[in-house]
């Protein structure tokens, strides 16, 4: 998936392959994760993560490539509907230099409710 966030994690973070892959195995957890595919192909990953008030969505990744053909939409429609059926918020937290990512979110009804150096926080119910 480096192709689909390098792009906004080198500049804040700076870009070591060895560290990135240590950081994936680290996170990685089949449990939580769904591969998102498009006509077989394996194209993005979703990990959420429940939580008693809200249902974190920890990362949404679509390969460049089968960006702009409605995926990530689809995706995100499923993660609010299994919200709302749990009756709790979708929170996630996206870079401040992905303002593509922002406006995505956005047009979903997400709102900023935190903020740090690097990040916002947003919600949406």
């Amino acid at each position: 998936m480096e192709k689909a966030f390098r792009i906004y994690l080198e500049p804040v973070f700076g870009w070591d392959d060895s560290v990135q892959r240590e950081k994936h195995r680290e996170r990685f957890s089949p449990e939580r994760n769904r591969i998102i595919m498009d006509s077989g192909e394996d194209v993005g990953i979703l990990r959420t993560y429940p939580d008693d008030q809200f249902q974190k969505l920890s990362q949404l990744f679509i390969l460049p490539e089968y960006q702009g053909r409605g995926l990530g939409e689809s995706v995100l429609k499923i993660v609010l509907q299994e919200a709302r059926e749990r009756d709790l918020p979708v929170r996630l937290m996206v870079l401040k230099n992905n303002p593509r990512a922002i406006q995505f979110y956005k047009r979903f009804g997400f709102e900023t409710i935190d903020h740090d150096e690097n990040h916002f926080t947003m919600e949406a119910s």
